[in-house]
């Protein structure tokens, strides 16, 4: 537990996790609705093509396209400002669908909050052009802009309940392996258990 606090407290580097939600429409339903307000068929209709979408973002050629993305207001591309391979990318960035909606919510994990926010932005901006190049102009509409990054929670309290646990595990473990092989003879019974003889006299 002790183990586990330290490493928690000192140890485990600092994250900051940059978030936006966007909402997918679909296209056909946009462009019968000048208004461009929702109605019960557009939601429905989301709520069964974020899936699709997410498959389409979560690919290696949408990560490639933000690598090679210049961040906003400046001239270098991710991978050229932050270091950024695609894979590396990918790894610190996740897709989900908030609860059965039409609405995916993008969250990207990073030790740099202003890195965090600037990869975050571009992330943002690729994944609507994405989309719309596959279903038509408007089919994606932002639900919130990109949040402000946020150092994320080290879960010590957890952490160190798992400690605690495992080093109760092993405990006893280790104890149990030690009897095991423990060949000690510790008393009068145990020789008479062990090699089937009288006991004469014990000396005290």
């Amino acid at each position: 537990s002790i183990v586990t606090l330290v490493f928690s407290l000192v140890l485990t580097e600092t994250k900051y996790s940059a978030s936006c939600k966007m909402l997918v429409v679909a296209a056909a339903s946009n462009k019968n609705d000048a208004s461009g307000s929702l109605n019960e068929n557009d939601i429905t209709s989301a709520s069964k093509l974020v899936d699709t979408c997410l498959v389409i973002l979560n690919t290696k050629t949408f990560f490639d396209t933000v690598v090679n993305s210049k961040v906003e207001g400046e001239n270098q591309t991710v991978g050229e400002k932050y270091g950024y391979t695609r894979t590396g990318l990918m790894s610190n960035t996740s897709f989900s669908v908030v609860n059965d909606t039409g609405v995916f919510e993008v969250v990207f994990e990073s030790e740099s909050k202003q890195e965090a926010a600037d990869v975050m932005k571009v992330i943002y901006a690729n994944a609507q052009t994405a989309l719309q190049d596959k279903f038509g102009e408007n089919s994606v509409k932002p639900v919130e802009d990109v949040y402000e990054p946020v150092e994320t929670d080290k879960n010590i309290a957890m952490k160190t309940v798992i400690g605690f646990l495992v080093g109760i595990v092993v405990g006893v473990a280790v104890v149990f392996i030690i009897n095991l092989f423990d060949v000690k003879v510790r008393s009068a019974e145990a020789v008479k258990n062990r090699y089937d003889i009288t006991i004469l006299g014990e000396l005290i």
